[in-house]
């Protein structure tokens, strides 16, 4: 139970629409859906693992973007992604 697991589990679930999904779904419990994806941590790691995961948000170009999301930027993830990278905004898609 870990950082390193909370880290682990948001890069696979940004590869993986159907744990991103499941994640988003209402009621969701994080921890739970990691465990049964093989990554075990405490809800206190989950902000560790969010921070993870907009780090590597920030470094994908729109391209990269648009293929693990599979199209549904503004759907699947219940959240805007500003477009203006490289001219000071960033982006975040909350997924823990």
């Amino acid at each position: 139970m870990s950082v390193k697991q909370a880290k682990a589990f948001a890069e696979k679930a940004l590869k993986d629409p159907a744990i991103l999904e499941k994640i988003n779904s209402e009621g969701a419990d994080i921890v739970a859906i990691a465990k049964d994806h093989g990554h075990e941590f405490d809800k206190e790691h989950i902000e560790a693992g969010q921070a993870h995961l907009d780090s590597l948000i920030n470094e994908m170009s729109d391209e990269e973007l648009e293929k693990v999301a599979g199209g549904f930027l503004d759907g699947i993830f219940g959240t805007d992604i500003p477009r203006n990278k490289g001219h000071g905004g960033s982006r975040s898609i909350s997924i823990f």
